[in-house]
């Protein structure tokens, strides 16, 4: 399952947090650069494949997700995980133009070759990292 923009928006107008919803559409839709004093590039870079899990606390989806990505790790040391999430990390989000969550992005040799949004199983992200060039 993913959250869009409408669904969080909805969402936080039912707990009277309007304001919040606001700030979520404007970083998910207005790009920023890369922040240069990130570690961000040299984790993508640093291994053959690397996948960007971003998400949040409050997103049950992500939380499961998190289980799946933690095997993930274990049986693919040849892959890299890096977890962010959307309100620590809102320039790198607002970067990579993310506007559901969980999102997905892969790289390989330091490009990003794909991205999913939602929910996806250890065996869906295995068959989805070897089929992607």
């Amino acid at each position: 399952m993913e959250y869009s923009v409408s669904q969080i928006n909805s969402t936080l107008n039912f707990l009277g947090l309007a304001g919040v919803a606001v700030a979520v559409v404007v970083f998910a839709t207005t790009p920023m650069p890369l922040p240069k004093d990130s570690s961000f590039a040299a984790q993508i870079e640093t291994s053959d494949i690397v996948l960007v899990k971003f998400g949040a606390d409050w997103c049950g989806p992500c939380r499961k997700l998190e289980t799946e990505l933690d095997h993930l790790a274990q049986d693919s040391p040849e892959v890299s995980v890096v977890k962010l999430d959307v309100g620590r990390d809102r320039e790198l989000a607002a970067y990579y133009g993310v506007s559901a969550i969980p999102h997905l992005i892969l790289f390989k040799h330091g490009k990003q070759v794909d991205q999913l949004k939602g929910y996806r199983t250890q065996q869906q992200l295995t068959s989805w990292i070897g089929a992607t060039k």
